[in-house]
């Protein structure tokens, strides 16, 4: 159940006060100045509570507890509260954050509003969802991809039978996911699942990058999928542009191991059937011959 904007006003509060007097104080000015009559004594008790649950902000109202004069720093609190909201809320676009949320202007409403409610700019709500992202991302983005290669090889068996192999579950030292044939012409595809919208933003590890250049049989393959997972589009990157725009090593003590990419709809690229030069058989899911670039997601 998400929590009750009162009571995230009251979280607000309770932060702000004590960022400015001791607890003391702000127990009494919320019980009662006229000003905080608004929200209910339980509400503030339920904020306090959910505070005193959040570890990195629990030590600071501790301290401001038992000192009876100290203070809490606000933005920090403010951050840590809206993070860890983020967190316990869970909601369905966190998976992809770092794909859809690029500006304040991409910022989601429910984290407009939880952030308005704490006090916070939109600048700062974006800063918390990047942390968020950053800490819980890793396991959904491998979820989100291996949903894409199964997608892609039920796709690539069903207009061309036993054509493709699932190299990544064999072993993740080739560089490349899948292993795809069709009509004497072997190609090694690295695939990439983005969340269906305007650019694709894509990691590429320094093994996929070198495997890249050196195989000539190598593509990489973006996935547009919608909100349940569902195959919008299957194109190829340009993967010479791709290279062209990779990092570089300025000495042997620091190299790059992984690099974001940001494509837009035109360096997706083709269709995949078009890409690959190859007759689309009459099997062929709409996703791996349609439009060229990226899909907008569904309503």
């Amino acid at each position: 159940m998400s929590m009750p904007r009162t009571v995230i006003v009251a979280i607000g509060r309770w932060l702000d006060l004590l960022s400015k007097t001791g607890f003391v104080r702000a127990n009494a000015i919320v019980h009662n100045d006229a000003a905080y009559t608004d929200i209910t004594p339980t509400q503030y008790a339920t904020a306090l509570e959910w505070l005193w649950r959040i570890t990195d902000i629990r030590g600071l109202v501790e301290l401001a507890k038992d000192s009876g004069t100290r203070r809490i720093p606000l933005d920090f609190s403010r951050r840590v509260a809206l993070q860890s909201l983020i967190i316990e809320e869970s909601p369905s676009w966190l998976s992809v954050a770092d794909q859809l949320v690029a500006t304040p202007d991409d910022l989601p409403t429910d984290v407009v509003e939880w952030g308005a409610s704490l006090g916070m700019t939109d600048e700062d709500c974006l800063d918390s969802v990047r942390n968020v992202s950053r800490k819980v991302n890793l396991q959904a983005r491998s979820d989100f991809g291996a949903a894409g290669e199964s997608a892609l090889l039920a796709l690539l068996e069903t207009a061309w039978p036993g054509s493709a192999t699932h190299i990544s579950t064999i072993s993740d030292g080739f560089g490349y996911d899948i292993s795809f044939q069709e009509s004497g012409i072997e190609w090694h595809l690295e695939v990439k699942s983005v969340a269906a919208g305007p650019r694709a933003r894509i990691f590429l590890t320094r093994h996929e990058f070198e495997v890249a250049r050196r195989d000539p049989a190598w593509r990489l393959v973006i996935l547009s999928m919608d909100h349940d997972w569902s195959v919008l589009s299957v194109c190829v990157a340009d993967s010479e542009k791709l290279m062209m725009r990779s990092p570089r090593d300025v000495a042997t003590s620091a190299t790059w191991e992984t690099c974001r990419f940001v494509l837009s709809a035109e360096e997706a690229s083709l269709p995949f059937c078009r890409a690959l030069g190859i007759e689309t058989p009459k099997s062929a899911s709409v996703a791996l011959w349609g439009s060229p670039g990226l899909p907008v997601a569904t309503a």
